[in-house]
């Protein structure tokens, strides 16, 4: 049996030999899929096999396997979504304000501005503090210039960073910023839009929704937000506004709390208030990881396409490595250049449980050889 086999990427046709990994197989001949973790953690490098088969890296949904993890094995054809290439920006923190007594808005305003899709994420290295995932979202009524991002933010007692917002981070604080990346992107199309979402979920939800309005008026979209209390159910600005423009199925929920003071806020989980999924839907779910797994396997089961992005806490401080790496970043501004070949997160379809993972104070887990290797290459 010869070693080397077809690869087709995105329609091109591509030379590889078996035994590689679809991410090296496809850098090998010039062509980039978005990756982040590089250790199957991550799901940013999940692509749709079209033909053939892969060895590894399988998951349960829709023929898509994670291009880091997947070997090549024979002839095949796989199929991505193109996003921005990731760069880093520095930029400095133009204003902080409380939403509720747990959620604050962060604005940051860049030296240079940034592509983003709405849905993605982006790293945020606040000066002195470790890196954390975040998702950018829009303003309710107000717009923003391209050199500015906008982030709702639960604040944890014991988070790393969050707990230091407003506090030790203030306006004028400098910060280094990586990304886009995450494949939960809002996508055009005819299918109806479900939004499920807890908490600041709602900020990725959020920049579909609003781009959905804007761009596709007469789509239809069924939203259903929730927060384990009620005045964690900041976004009431933003749904008045979808339901001026045309959204009606919208269902606030609050579990773990009497809701008897709320009137628009219905008690119970946000997965007891989703209307029957069908295959013709594309549902966004982001927030809490045991809801995202229970809107993704609700979604599996009725054969519709879910991009999920699940949040979950993390109190680790900078490693080693990451101080260092601030270090070299502070002292050395020339160094800091755009990184090629990580791009985008998150799901073709439902993942399993051991797979979901979004960190809110958001940090995504990175395997030890994966963020070596990645320190290594850009230094």
């Amino acid at each position: 049996m010869t070693s080397r086999c077809t690869l087709i990427v995105n329609g091109t046709s591509i030379d590889a030999q078996r035994g590689m990994t679809v991410v090296d197989a496809a850098l090998c001949a010039g062509i980039v899929i978005p990756t982040d973790c590089a250790s199957g953690q991550c799901e940013t490098c999940r692509v749709r096999v079209v033909a053939g088969s892969m060895a590894g890296g399988q998951v349960e949904v829709s023929r898509s396997v994670l291009a880091c993890q997947a070997r090549i094995s024979g002839n095949a054809e796989i199929q991505f979504d193109k996003t921005p290439l990731p760069s880093r920006r520095r930029g400095m923190v133009s204003s902080i304000a409380p939403l509720t007594p747990d959620i604050v808005e962060v604005r940051i305003d860049m030296d240079d501005p940034l592509i983003c899709l709405p849905g993605q994420y982006v790293k945020l290295a606040f000066k002195g503090y470790p890196s954390r995932d975040y998702s950018p979202t829009s303003p309710t009524l107000a717009s923003v210039e391209p050199s500015q991002l906008v982030f709702h933010i639960k604040v944890f007692q014991k988070g790393a960073v969050s707990s230091s917002l407003g506090r030790n981070i203030r306006t004028g604080h400098r910060l280094v910023l990586e990304g886009p990346f995450g494949s939960a992107f809002y996508r055009p199309g005819p299918s109806r839009l479900v939004l499920v979402g807890t908490s600041t979920g709602w900020a990725p939800l959020w920049a579909i929704a609003r781009a959905a309005r804007l761009k596709e008026p007469y789509r239809s979209i069924s939203i259903v937000v929730g927060a384990r209390r009620p005045h964690n159910l900041y976004m009431r600005d933003a749904l008045t506004w979808l339901r001026e423009t045309g959204v009606s199925d919208v269902v606030l929920s609050c579990s773990g709390i009497d809701t008897g003071e709320f009137p628009d806020v219905r008690a119970g989980r946000t997965t007891d208030f989703l209307e029957t999924i069908t295959s013709e839907d594309t549902i966004y779910t982001a927030g809490a990881p045991a809801m995202v797994e229970a809107v993704t396997q609700m979604a599996a089961a009725a054969g519709a396409q879910c991009y999920a992005d699940p949040f979950t806490m993390s109190t680790t401080g900078r490693s080693f490595l990451g101080r260092l790496r601030q270090a070299l970043e502070t002292a050395d501004p020339n160094r800091l250049r755009s990184i090629h070949g990580r791009s985008s997160r998150s799901a073709w379809g439902p993942a399993s449980s051991e797979q979901l993972h979004r960190n809110l104070e958001p940090d995504r887990p990175r395997s030890l050889t994966g963020g070596l290797a990645r320190w290594l290459q850009e230094y």
